[in-house]
């Protein structure tokens, strides 16, 4: 036996394994050979777990009675104790409570509003009454009132315009000369007030400064119909104007002198010592004693601010109307701390929303988002300001400029203040509004979907204004509507958790909402035609919407790498093993790959997990569980659904799809037929040879 002294060295083999180990990149639109390892290209009803991973998305599962008609917002209420919840649905304003069949219409005889107009009807909450925006529909605001035993629905009607003018008799001086005073008047309803009555204008001897200080020189000015005032009419405001600024007095020169009049006194005496109210401004360019016509609303600090306020033709007057102090909330009239305000009144800008957020100061304010008919936009805070005038001092809502240039914001209900960040959907895209540390005193406005930018240009400029917004559970969503369609046909998610990536789940829908009920977690739902769903973490691709169950299909394709960025290095690739776990049911994985004659090539695999059966126990949380051929109590067509594993059969699974071929650049998909399943992606790798840079050589 010989001992070999010298033997011949054989080169290490180069084997490697490409790991793409989690998709916390997200969603990118920018085409498979642009798109990072940690990202995927498309997908459909797939989301992102903590750990980036990706699985089937929650399932829909009925939560509320159906409605009738096309339902939008369900606004939950408490009250006394228990939880209401409240919608519009076929011309009616509803409620209901949890377990309930039905919904029953609210009380109060005057119970008709329109439902059918291309409105969507939403709600705030304003002292003990549920108010209801509808301007869209042609509705002025009403109210649902919680203090009656059947939630009536309570209307506004309109006050009669004063239609003669004051009267005024001196005292002490003479009612002739050289000078002229004038005095106007309105009257205002439990939400508005009227226009001003025909304007008096008196002749008087001496000009209002110049009065005797001890009050002995004064005119009386007295109502022309005390006894016979307008019905609905609560109190009487009296304005005055010591000059006509255009030659002849008009209604904008008219300021307020005292507010709040008791419909009891007749007449009021000026006897120069009554401070002229400037914060109050002028009386009202439009009666609004029956109430305003607004689309959207806030409330702050009690207070509802109104917005998207419609004229008589439907047009946006891009006025905000905000409610009074206290007990007089629902009261947009000045003479009870309400106030109404025309941002950027006449020029190209309108309110477009209005939402709680922050200044450029990092101080708590409202934040007004202006549209443009012009495509651009900018933004403004709306805060209470303390106004030094002579010797007086008064509050007013004031309005001061923070931002020029954005997108125009076209989507009111999109608009979302989310753990202090403001994300909006534009024209221009979706943006996202923040304070940066390194520019003081500025709000900064910036374009945050680069990977999705394709998904925001499919929106037809019309569809905008039907984007929905909610924040939740560390994600912003989106109902859009993509690809040119005219209603939401997907949700949009930016995942905090991943650092803002995006997916979409291709849900139908024309509204989405958070729900916290007191005693039970929070929970998203959607209104999808007239039945009413929650996203519920239950058992993989299969929906409870009340008529059974109702399977789906998934499917996912990753971007398409290579072992450098130029994609001209090689692999003699072994095979592509998908680590899958927590499998049920039938799920295809795969892989399409450029060889090196640079052909696109496909290879899959199917695997077959355990089926989806229920557990022998027959528990009530079981999905679709019937007991004794009977459905389940308390819901006739659905269940409530638990997470209980011991119902499934579960195994992880590594999938490996034989390839044996030179690769340049793979892309891997996964899909699910249309059939229970359930499954996490865990990592996806791509196995063999290295062999290096392969020149080309022209």
């Amino acid at each position: 036996m010989s001992t070999v002294t010298d033997p011949v060295k054989v080169p290490k083999r180069n084997i490697g394994s490409l790991d793409l180990n989690g998709w916390s990149g997200g969603l990118s639109l920018n085409g498979a050979r642009l798109a990072e390892g940690n990202q995927f290209v498309s997908s459909k009803d797939m989301r992102l777990t903590l750990e980036g991973r990706l699985t089937p998305r929650y399932s829909l599962e009925k939560w509320l009675p159906d409605t009738v008609g096309t339902v939008y917002e369900i606004f939950p209420a408490t009250w006394e104790g228990q939880l209401y919840f409240f919608t519009a649905d076929e011309d009616k304003l509803r409620y209901c409570q949890i377990g309930d069949s039905a919904w029953t219409d609210c009380g109060g005889g005057d119970n008709d509003i329109t439902t059918n107009n291309g409105g969507k009807p939403t709600f705030i909450r304003v002292l003990n009454s549920v108010l209801l925006l509808n301007g869209t529909n042609g509705d002025k605001i009403c109210y649902i009132d919680l203090e009656s035993a059947t939630f009536d629905v309570v209307k506004y009607d309109l006050v009669t315009d004063p239609a003669s003018p004051l009267t005024a008799a001196a005292t002490g001086i003479t009612a002739s000369g050289d000078y002229k005073i004038y005095y106007g008047y309105t009257y205002s309803s439990a939400t508005g007030e009227t226009l001003i009555s025909p304007i008096l204008e008196q002749d008087i001897s001496a000009p209002r400064s110049a009065w005797d200080e001890d009050g002995s020189e004064y005119l009386t000015i007295t109502r022309p119909d005390f006894g016979a005032e307008p019905s609905g009419a609560t109190y009487w405001n009296l304005y005055i104007a010591l000059a006509a600024n255009g030659g002849t007095i008009q209604d904008s020169d008219m300021l307020m002198l005292a507010g709040g009049l008791d419909l009891k006194q007749e007449s009021i005496q000026d006897n120069g010592t009554l401070a002229i109210d400037i914060g109050r401004g002028n009386p009202p360019a439009a009666n609004s004693t029956d109430g305003p016509r607004a689309d959207n609303a806030i409330e702050t600090n009690g207070r509802p601010v109104l917005f998207g306020v419609k004229d008589e033709n439907g047009y946006n007057t891009g006025e905000v109307f905000i409610g009074g102090d206290g007990e007089f909330a629902l009261d947009f009239s000045s003479a009870n701390g309400g106030f109404r305000s025309e941002p950027s009144k006449g020029t190209n800008y309108y309110p477009a929303s209005i939402i709680g957020f922050r200044n450029g100061q990092g101080i708590p304010s409202l934040t007004i988002l202006f549209g443009n008919t012009q495509g651009i936009s900018k933004q403004a805070t709306l805060e209470q300001q303390t106004i030094n005038y002579g010797n007086q001092s008064f509050v007013v809502w004031g309005v001061t400029e923070q931002n020029y240039g954005a997108a125009g914001v076209a989507s009111p209900y999109g608009v979302v203040n989310y753990k202090g960040q403001l994300m909006i959907p534009s024209t221009g895209g979706l943006l996202s509004a923040d304070t940066q540390p390194q520019l003081q005193n500025i709000i900064q406005i910036l374009n945050v979907d680069k990977d999705i930018d394709r998904l925001f240009k499919s929106i037809n400029t019309s569809a905008l204004p039907e984007i929905v917004g909610i924040g939740w559970d560390n994600k912003f969503q989106f109902i859009v509507p993509t690809d040119g369609f005219t209603t939401p046909n997907k949700i949009l998610v930016r995942d905090l958790d991943n650092n803002g990536a995006y997916y979409t789940l291709d849900i139908e829908s024309q509204w989405i909402g958070v729900v916290s009920p007191p005693n039970s977690p929070a929970f998203v739902y959607i209104c999808q035609g007239n039945k009413i769903l929650k996203l519920s973490d239950t058992f993989g691709t299969v929906d409870y919407k009340g008529a059974g169950p109702e399977t789906f299909s998934t499917s996912v394709t990753g971007a398409m790498v290579g072992l450098n960025d130029a994609h001209n290095a090689y692999q003699a690739m072994v095979q592509a093993v998908f680590d899958v776990l927590n499998i049920t049911g039938t799920i295809t994985v795969g892989v399409t790959y450029i060889n090196n004659n640079g052909k696109y090539k496909t290879k899959e695999k199917t695997f077959v997990g355990p089926e989806y059966t229920r557990s022998s126990a027959g528990g009530w949380s079981d999905p679709g569980w019937v007991y004794a051929g009977a459905a389940s109590p308390a819901w006739s067509d659905s269940t409530d659904i638990d997470e209980a594993s011991s119902s499934l059969n579960r195994v992880d699974k590594r999938i490996k799809v034989p390839i044996s071929d030179l690769v340049a650049a793979a892309q891997w998909y996964l899909r699910s037929a249309d059939g229970y399943a359930d499954y996490l992606l865990r990592t996806v790798s791509y196995e063999g040879e290295n062999l290096g840079v392969k020149p080309d050589v022209g």
